[in-house]
């Protein structure tokens, strides 16, 4: 009885954490090994008080165009086909939740919410957790100056 009694309780003691952790879903963080790689990404409009952050994530394509072309070749005119790359520019905005995610520096020291006004600027380039999970591998902090800014957490 008094076995039953002891499994029951330990039982509680390690499920009632998780239970917790699950519910309040875990936090995003630094890993170790692998992880998605992280989006380079520029601030946009900043509203600390809604708790939002518009994320602006500027990319660049090489497309592929094809001209044709008449050149003579031995006195005989021939089409010839080249293909030339155009560079086209897109901006996609996102959100970043300052409820949901973290705002470390790439020194993994979380920066206080008194001085989120002060550092998150517009036109500011933050790293980006590039997965759902938010989390980024530690790996990729070693390009960053220490006082960069990391935003973990998913984009919405």
């Amino acid at each position: 009885m008094m076995r039953n009694a002891f499994c029951v309780a330990a039982a509680a003691f390690v499920l009632v954490p998780w239970l917790a952790a699950a519910q309040d879903g875990v936090k995003p963080g630094f890993i170790d090994g692998l992880a998605a790689p992280p989006l380079l990404a520029q601030i946009g409009d900043v509203q600390i008080a809604d708790g939002q952050l518009q994320i602006d994530r500027i990319t660049v394509k090489q497309i592929p165009v094809e001209e044709k072309r008449v050149v003579i070749e031995n006195g005989v005119a021939k089409t010839v086909t080249e293909t030339k790359y155009v560079f086209e520019t897109s901006v996609e905005r996102r959100r970043f939740s300052l409820v949901k995610g973290l705002v470390f520096t790439a020194d993994q020291k979380p920066v206080p919410d008194k001085k989120l006004a002060e550092l998150l600027t517009k036109g500011l380039v933050v790293m980006v957790s590039g997965d759902k999970s938010g989390n980024i591998g530690k790996d990729f902090l070693k390009v960053l100056k220490p006082e960069a800014i990391v935003l973990l957490g998913p984009l919405e």
